[in-house]
Order: structure tokens, then sequence, then C-alpha cells
């Protein structure tokens, strides 16, 4: 059996390898300290035989710095030899959630997006495919905007925002915060057009997000003149 996880003496990734009554046969360590494994499926078997180990680095204990956290994908034989290392980068701060090999012998990875406006995980998720030798592949998957087709307007506006959701989503909830990550009000919206009165609010930039059984399905800036 072939373990992908966090050592518990210095936060580094370990793979260790045990025999079928769990007697551990050998480790490696890899990365550097205070790095920490997908949250849900840090390793998946590949197609042509290997495999992958997934992980963030460049985090930090709690508070969370507002430092981009690369992605540190490792792949890696039967014996527990390293084939190779990557690590990417994004615009935000990127948490590793989920691998699943693809058929190609590469494999797709999920992370989740940091959002330090508000101190939350709350900007939606990452996919990233890679082919058998760590290479990005640009996906045809749209953002959750396009994909979604939500109209938020006007923008700017004065005394209220008009939400239309698609066809597809029957009710969210829209939330508004401000940029110090303050939640100034919550209205559920349903399939028509919805308006929010904002009369109560000062001019300035807020945040909004729309959920849908408790997803992120949309997020952007809406400026009241």
């Amino acid at each position: 059996y072939l373990v992908f996880g966090n050592s518990v003496i210095d936060n580094n990734i370990e793979l260790s390898m045990y025999d079928s009554v769990a007697i551990r046969l050998g480790d490696v360590q890899i990365g550097d300290s205070w790095e920490q494994v997908a949250s849900n499926r840090p390793i998946a078997n590949a197609t042509d035989g290997n495999f992958y180990g997934y992980s963030h680095k460049g985090g930090s204990p709690y508070p969370l710095s507002t430092n981009p956290a690369d992605l540190h994908l490792v792949k890696f034989d039967s014996n527990m030899n390293i084939i190779f290392e990557k690590f990417y980068s994004h615009y935000g701060r990127l948490f590793a959630l989920d691998i699943a090999p693809s058929a190609d012998g590469g494999c797709i990875m999920i992370s989740t997006i940091y959002d330090t406006t508000i101190n939350r995980t709350e900007l939606g998720l990452l996919v990233l495919k890679v082919d058998s030798l760590g290479n990005y592949t640009p996906t045809s998957i749209s953002t959750e905007k396009e994909a979604l087709s939500i109209t938020v307007y006007p923008n700017p506006g004065n005394s209220q925002i008009n939400v239309e959701l698609p066809l597809t989503i029957k009710e969210a909830s829209f939330s508004l915060y401000s940029l110090t990550g303050q939640l100034l009000l919550t209205k559920q919206v349903g399939l028509q057009e919805q308006s929010i009165s904002t009369t109560e609010l000062a001019k300035g930039m807020f945040i909004y997000k729309i959920e849908a059984n408790n997803v992120l399905i949309g997020k952007g800036k809406w400026l009241k003149e």
C-alpha cells in the first residue's frame, strides 16, 4: 500500500509504503515545511501504472497569509521513485481539494480559491488538467458566471440591485459584503428577476456573492454611486 500524507514531525509531505499487514516498508520526504495534502483525495492511480500525489505549498498556520499558495503535484512509481515534481500558481491563494486520473496518463486537479477580502474560501473552484509529463493543458470549462449567465445590474447603481438567474437555478441566496468582509444584507432570489433595495447603504464599493444549495455560483463587485 502507498500512503501520501502529512508528516506529524515537520509538516512535510511523506510518501510511505506498507505491506498487507500494515508493516511500514519505507518512506520518502517530499516538499518544504508546512505543506498540506489535498483535503478530499490526495493520491490517484495514473492510467500509465504510476501514481500522483497532490498538495499545496507555501501555506502558513492560521491566520492565513495573503501570499499565494502553489499547488504541488508529484508523480511516482510503485517503488516510490519520484518521476517528477511540478508546481502551479494562480492569481489567488489555492488549496488542494481533489485529484483524478485522466485517460491520457495525466490528471485533473481541483482546488479552492481563497478570498482574502472576506477571509473565506469563497472564490470558487480552479480545475487544472495536465498531461502525463505534468504539462498544463487549457480546458474548455467556462467560468461560473459565463456558464450560468447570472446578471447583476445596474452596476454602478444606486437604490437597488437587480439579479437575474438562469433557468437552471430555481432559487439562490444573494449576499452583499463590505470590502472588509462585513455582511450587510442577504436575500433569497428566484427564477424571476429580483430587485434588492440598497437605499440604506452608503455610497461605495461592495462585494456580492450568489449561492445555490450552499455552492457559490457567482461573485463580483458592485458600486453604489
